[in-house]
């Protein structure tokens, strides 16, 4: 460094009263948990980011870790995020967009879950110490955890910012089904709460107990910071559609 749908109209029930219906449900949920917060994501706050991931860099680079070069390989990772959030950045400074950029809630959403992840491998250096060089440890075990969100952070970022421009608001989910309930519930937004997410498919597909709804949560949420993006019910309907029913009535 220096990174639906199989649709039928039950009683009659028209599209505007299941729009207002799920809109409902949609401001029920946000009433109850309270809107997102997060600190616009400066320039200040995006540098305090790769400040703390080249410690993290740093920390990685001790022989003594003798990291194996396979994925996921973190001293490729963190310098290949470095490297595509200096090209946002860039991007949008040569158009003069980096309020817009800052104030983007993917853009904080993800710059937040990168610098507390950065802060959790840096503090795992620190807790662990001399287990961190012992490749058996569980802190050398929770490193190769952390390594694994670090590249699906980089995927995410990557597949969101594609040439370092924002296309959240317009990525194509690949099954015709799944991105039906994504529009019908989030319309364009690039990333929700997973409490918000939770809720919406509840409607659609009955999560049973607690139990189901936290093997959903670590199979969905990729990077492990407590939203799901676009990018992220992609994948996971990629891979496990068949798990997964979709009933929304049009």
């Amino acid at each position: 460094m220096a990174t639906a749908l199989s649709g039928h109209n039950p009683g009659g029930r028209g599209p505007n009263q299941r729009k207002g219906r799920i809109l409902g449900i949609i401001d029920a949920i946000q009433d109850a948990v309270g809107p997102p917060k997060q600190a616009a994501a400066d320039r200040r706050t995006v540098e305090k980011t790769w400040k703390l991931m080249d410690k993290v860099v740093r920390l990685c680079q001790n022989p003594r870790l003798q990291l194996k070069n396979s994925p996921p390989y973190i001293l490729d990772i963190l310098p290949d995020t470095y490297q595509h959030l200096r090209l946002i950045q860039c991007k949008y400074e040569e158009s003069q967009r980096l309020t817009q950029l800052s104030e983007n809630d993917y853009f904080k959403v993800y710059i937040e879950s990168l610098m507390k992840k950065s802060k959790r491998a840096i503090r795992l250096f620190k807790e662990g110490k001399e287990r961190m060089y012992e490749e058996q440890s569980q802190d050398r075990r929770n490193l190769t955890k952390l390594s694994l969100i670090f590249s699906h952070i980089l995927a995410e970022i990557k597949a969101i910012f594609p040439g370092g421009q924002f296309q959240g608001n317009t990525f194509r989910i690949t099954k015709a089904d799944a991105g039906e309930f994504w529009r019908r519930f989030f319309g364009e937004k690039t990333i929700v709460p997973w409490k918000v997410f939770r809720q919406c498919l509840h409607e659609v597909h009955h999560i049973s107990s607690s139990l189901e709804a936290m093997a959903l949560k670590s199979t969905i949420d990729l990077t492990c910071n407590d939203y799901i993006s676009v990018f992220e019910f992609d994948i996971f309907t990629r891979l496990f559609q068949n798990r997964i029913e979709y009933s929304i009535y049009i």
